[in-house]
């Protein structure tokens, strides 16, 4: 597997590690409650073959990536990965793919809604 820092010119897409913040929290304050990411991303109607929800939790999110086949190295890359995402074992992450011309999406990914721990 290859993590990339940027846009890969021949596709639509990126695709994201996140760790979703506090989803459904309310503020006690304003009663706003925080949005469920992955929700709006299954339900954009963008381009739905570019906004995808690939996988979801820490075991899910490892298996999809060893079973990538992107890598010439799949232990390696599996030992690395574990030890990169180990810190948010008990948290709730999820690989995400998002349209480069959704800007919306774009916009509440990069908003601090979530953490991107790297882009895949």
């Amino acid at each position: 597997m290859k993590i990339r820092n940027g846009f890969v010119s021949n596709s639509s897409s990126s695709s994201f590690i996140i760790r979703l913040k506090d989803i459904g929290k309310v503020c006690p304050t304003c009663k706003h409650k925080t949005p469920n990411i992955l929700d709006i991303i299954e339900q954009s109607h963008y381009n739905s073959d570019d906004n995808s929800v690939d996988a979801v939790g820490y075991k899910d999110v490892l298996d999809y990536i060893r079973n990538w086949g992107y890598d010439e190295n799949p232990s390696a890359t599996s030992n690395r990965l574990t030890e990169k995402l180990l810190p948010y074992k008990d948290d709730n992450i999820a690989i995400v793919s998002i349209s480069y011309h959704d800007e919306a999406l774009n916009n509440m990914i990069n908003s601090g809604v979530v953490e991107i721990i790297g882009s895949v």
